[in-house]
């Protein structure tokens, strides 16, 4: 009969010790390659967008909002029921569209969603490294969460609730 294994005392992993209480565990190099590779990766994806209609339909609202200084209060663009009583809920973020727009054109709207990606991908690959997860299994992770989320990160409003919720 075969007698049972005896583990060893100090397995050589128990001498690590995880980060204290609310504290981040410290960033290695291969932490920081890692970060960089997908917040990289995330940014050149969303470079070339999804078709998005909802955009147009942001600068219209903008527009409409900067042009009149006022709030909607009833839609002007549905052919179907014309004034019927409706809100934007997401008007400030038709107007930084709106703004960015006339600023630089479909570039500048480009280069913020490519910088807010980054930022979402950065804040989230931060939290997971608050938790004390390894490079070697936050880095895929957040890959797979951001190759999945791609159809949801278009120029829309929900990119800033994104990068609010993952702050």
């Amino acid at each position: 009969m075969a007698r049972p294994r005896k583990l060893p005392s100090n397995p050589p992993d128990a001498t690590r010790r995880a980060p204290a209480a609310g504290r981040p565990a410290a960033l290695q190099p291969l932490d920081m390659v890692a970060a960089v590779l997908v917040v990289g990766f995330a940014m050149a994806m969303v470079a070339r967008p999804l078709p998005n209609l909802d955009l147009y339909w942001l600068l219209a609202v903008g527009r409409r909002m900067v042009e009149t200084g006022k709030y909607i209060y009833h839609d002007p663009f549905t052919f179907t029921v014309p004034g019927a009583t409706w809100s934007p809920l997401s008007y400030l973020s038709a107007i930084i569209f709106y703004a960015l727009f006339k600023l630089g054109g479909m570039g500048a709207i480009t280069v913020l969603r490519v910088v807010l990606v980054g930022a979402l991908t950065a804040l989230t690959f931060r939290t997971l490294k608050r938790t004390g997860a390894w490079w070697a299994i936050a880095a895929p992770l957040v890959l797979v969460a951001i190759i999945n989320a791609h159809t949801r990160l278009t120029d829309r409003g929900q990119l800033f609730e994104y990068v609010f919720v993952a702050w």
